[in-house]
């Protein structure tokens, strides 16, 4: 019964992503906003949602994506996260995303999990200025202790947990 629940569980989260990345492709193809227009995607979960899943697909095969994650990756490909280069990091991929929007890339996006509105506000007014197109793609809660396993950079539960609250508070 429990190998069932789960593998119902892993069906419905796909789902999901499908429907996200079906939405997100109709928006392109009906939208006259969008017909002539450059685009940026700002990603916005919780590690274990599918946020990156979703950005590669709607990157595919035309745009660029930007994560601070990214920038956590040693010589080796290991990554390696060092809380005291985060303000750093995340400086150094907006001047990146920014350079893309310069370069008049077709599609940028935000990978990041911009938890609260002020992790991507500086991203959504550079791309407005570049005259771009913004478009907030929002995933939805897994589970946590799912998300915990499926996240790539072994993000723990608790963690995600915390997450998730302080998400729902800045939504009140």
């Amino acid at each position: 019964m429990e190998e069932f629940e789960l593998q119902r569980r892993a069906e419905a989260e796909m789902s999901g992503l499908q429907k996200k990345m079906s939405e997100v492709r109709y928006e392109r193809l009906t939208n006259p906003e969008l017909a002539r227009k450059k685009i940026v995607y700002i990603m916005r979960g919780v590690p274990g949602s599918g946020k990156s899943t979703v950005a590669r697909e709607i990157a595919h095969p035309d745009g660029i994506i930007h994560s601070t994650d990214s920038k956590f990756y040693d010589e080796h490909g290991e990554y390696v996260f060092d809380p005291k280069r985060l303000k750093e990091y995340h400086d150094e991929n907006f001047d990146d995303f920014c350079k893309s929007l310069d370069a008049g890339v077709p599609i940028a996006i935000l990978d990041n999990t911009n938890v609260q509105s002020w992790h991507y506000e500086r991203y959504v007014e550079a791309a407005e200025k570049a005259g771009y197109a913004v478009r907030i793609i929002e995933m939805l809660f897994p589970d946590p202790e799912e998300a915990a396993q499926r996240n790539e950079h072994n993000v723990s539960k608790e963690t995600i947990e915390r997450m998730i609250m302080a998400w729902e508070h800045s939504a009140k």
